[in-house]
């Protein structure tokens, strides 16, 4: 599954509400990365900024990924790919 500027939120909205269906498959994914303190070492989200009239509206959507990201640089703009799972 390969995740781009045209299908981004379709993806997302698909994920969310099918993951039992998708998990297992492979994903590719761009984006930059975001850390919130309460992540581990091992944590982080490709993330994307969406805007539907100005700057102030903006909102932060993202895919949490755990694994070897430790040398990954916040805010820097990356393509990974990955294994979906679901976690609880």
């Amino acid at each position: 599954m390969s995740v781009t500027d045209d299908n981004y939120f379709e993806v997302l909205d698909d994920l969310l509400n099918n993951l039992d269906t998708i998990k297992g498959k492979e994903i590719e994914i761009s984006g930059f990365i975001y850390r919130e303190d309460t992540f581990t070492k091992k944590q982080m989200a490709i993330s994307r900024l969406s805007m539907s009239c100005c700057v102030v509206d903006a909102t932060l959507y993202g895919y949490m990924v755990n694994g070897n990201v430790e040398g990954m640089k916040t805010n820097d703009w990356y393509t990974i790919t990955g294994t979906l799972k679901r976690k609880l």
